[in-house]
């Protein structure tokens, strides 16, 4: 690790603990006004032509009731992993270990821990994890020593109950069971999208600021070239986003649905990054609001599954039952005919079956057509 990296990450840590930059007048006054989501339009997307048939596929119980802070699943070298962090099996005390990160993989016959490794950064709840072309695992970003969110007054969420965003990236290689620490993001975050795009690792969006998660820095999208250890700001999403899907198809990066704070909602807008022109478009909306669900390409086509509808102001999440696919190239939202068979924590795909992670079983599905 560079030394030049560990000062400027300490830092930007220190200048943020320090406090938030008073922001122009103009801005505060827009945040303030925003007391109401805004109106979601429910769209009516026509039944898609495809389905996805599930099947049970491992009993590999609630994946919370592995992991007490579990950041995703991500299919790695031909094994499907959930990862995550837990509580330390002996006390903290001092500069010692405060949580354990842990790497379970899911087989038909339930879920089998494979390696665990001291965290000194904290219990990085809400980090995201993503799978290189190599095999290898990214764990990105998390949230530090979070306390449960509760209810404030006026149904709105104590935003200083989030915890303390990090800027950590483990990487994980499943041969070697070698976890590292590989780099440190640009702006600490948790709550972000991180996916693989030729090689290339991007982090878009999350929560930079707890206290204020409709600052600026909550649109902020990043490139990372692992090669040259580079990472590179790119133009910013058109909206402050945590828990947006994403993912990659014919040029384009697409930004799906995530959830809004200030005041608390789940989003269906659908956002479109040009990687040739480096240039954001808007495009049709997903019918129907999620926040925290896969998105995944097949062909012409990326698949919308898992997530939630809604979040639970006091109450658990709706989970999102129904799943979506959006044609790429007539530009059209698709609803599949069938529901998922029960609500999911996380989803994972290996280019062939999609899989549900979650609740008390793990799904296997793949895509069928529904018509002839």
């Amino acid at each position: 690790m560079r030394t030049g990296r560990f000062v400027a990450a300490a830092f930007a840590a220190l200048v943020s603990a320090c406090g938030v930059p008073e922001k122009k007048e103009t801005a505060a006054a827009t945040a303030s006004t925003a007391e109401a989501p805004p109106v979601m339009e429910i769209l009516r997307a026509p039944v898609a032509d495809v389905d996805i048939k599930w099947e049970e596929w491992a009993p590999a119980g609630a994946a919370d009731a592995q992991l007490d802070w579990p950041a995703g699943a991500a299919r790695a070298g031909g094994t499907l992993y959930l990862v995550g962090t837990r509580k330390p099996k002996t006390p903290a005390y001092g500069l010692g270990p405060r949580a354990e990160i842990v790497f379970n993989r899911i087989t038909p016959k339930g879920i089998e821990e494979v390696a665990a490794y001291p965290g000194y950064f904290g219990e990085r709840a809400d980090a995201a994890l993503a799978a290189s072309p190599d095999g290898r695992l990214w764990l990105v970003g998390g949230m530090y020593t979070p306390p449960p969110l509760k209810l404030a007054p006026e149904g709105r969420l104590d935003f200083t109950a989030l915890g303390t965003p990090v800027g950590e990236v483990y990487v994980w290689t499943p041969a070697t069971k070698d976890l590292k620490l590989e780099t440190y993001l640009p702006v600490p975050r948790g709550k972000a999208r991180a996916l693989f795009v030729d090689g290339e690792l991007y982090v878009v969006g999350g929560i930079f600021d707890p206290a204020d998660p409709n600052d600026e820095n909550n649109r902020q999208m990043h490139r990372y070239d692992p090669g040259d250890d580079m990472w590179t700001k790119l133009h910013e999403v058109p909206a402050p986003l945590a828990q947006p899907a994403a993912a990659a198809a014919k040029g384009g990066l697409y930004v799906i649905g995530g959830q809004q704070l200030k005041p608390v909602h789940v989003a269906n807008r659908v956002y479109r990054y040009d990687l040739t022109v480096y240039k954001w478009q808007m495009t049709p909306q997903l019918p129907a609001p999620r926040a925290g669900a896969g998105a995944y390409v097949v062909g012409d086509a990326i698949y919308v599954i898992g997530g939630s509808e809604a979040e639970g102001l006091g109450s658990p999440p709706r989970m999102g039952l129904k799943s979506y696919r959006f044609d790429v190239n007539r530009k059209r939202w698709e609803e599949l005919p069938s529901p998922l068979p029960e609500g999911c924590l996380f989803s994972a795909f290996d280019g062939k079956f999609f899989y549900l992670v979650g609740g008390h079983k793990t799904y296997r599905g793949y895509i069928v057509k529904t018509k002839t």
